[in-house]
């Protein structure tokens, strides 16, 4: 969990970085990974809705299967 956080961390820095769908998606994966699926399921949806035609946002879908 510690690494899913400094993720978060690193996607509040700025709202202007293109790199935040990456740092959102590697957060929750790495929730994923510690067993924290509610909060991963989450961070997975808002890359869903608000990052859509991110990179991270046209692969979403594989990882809200693995969470649902």
């Amino acid at each position: 969990e510690k690494a899913a956080d400094l993720y978060l961390d690193a996607a509040a820095v700025t709202e202007l970085n293109a790199q935040i769908p990456e740092y959102l998606l590697n957060a929750g994966i790495n929730l994923m990974k510690s067993g924290n699926n509610e909060d991963a399921k989450d961070l997975f949806e808002s890359i869903r809705e608000e990052y859509a035609t991110s990179s991270a946002g046209r692969e979403i879908a594989q990882y809200l299967a693995l969470v649902n």
